[in-house]
């Protein structure tokens, strides 16, 4: 039997397709494998405040002091070119390295990533946090002997 070039066109442009729409279907039902599967009656459900998960960074920074009454504390974004002030309630949550942590884990030289309980106002000087990470101290320079001439 013999297939004319037109059909054979045909047959290829129809394979491209087929293969294209598995594709985008694989694609699709990979992407939704990471959402949260449908709610059942014997499985509780874990809700959080919009604005704690759609909010940026709104301050990121070294911390520069802790207010005693823990209720604040200072950090320093861009090297030192702006401060700002966190301000805590108990609508705030505190992570450490994962884990969950409180105010009295934030110290002084502590990076800090910081989001707004509210809409997040980059000129702002003081902000309402929602939530804070708590990573790593920040760098220091290691002291180094040099040999003596």
């Amino acid at each position: 039997m013999f297939i004319t070039r037109r059909v054979l066109i045909i047959i290829v442009a129809v394979l491209v397709v087929i293969i294209g729409g598995l594709g985008i279907a694989l694609f699709v039902s990979l992407s939704n494998a990471n959402s949260a599967p449908a709610a059942s009656a014997s499985t509780p459900t874990v809700t959080t405040s919009p604005t704690k998960t759609t909010n940026p960074a709104c301050v990121a920074g070294i911390v520069q002091s802790v207010n005693s009454n823990g209720q604040s504390f200072i950090v320093s974004e861009n090297k030192g070119k702006k401060t700002v002030t966190v301000e805590v309630n108990d609508q705030t949550t505190y992570t450490k390295r994962g884990q969950s942590a409180s105010f009295t884990d934030i110290a002084v030289g502590d990076r800090v990533r910081v989001t707004a309980q509210g809409t997040c106002n980059h000129r702002a000087t003081t902000i309402t946090a929602g939530t804070i990470m708590i990573m790593l101290p920040a760098k220091t320079p290691t002291p180094t002997t040099s040999p003596t001439p």
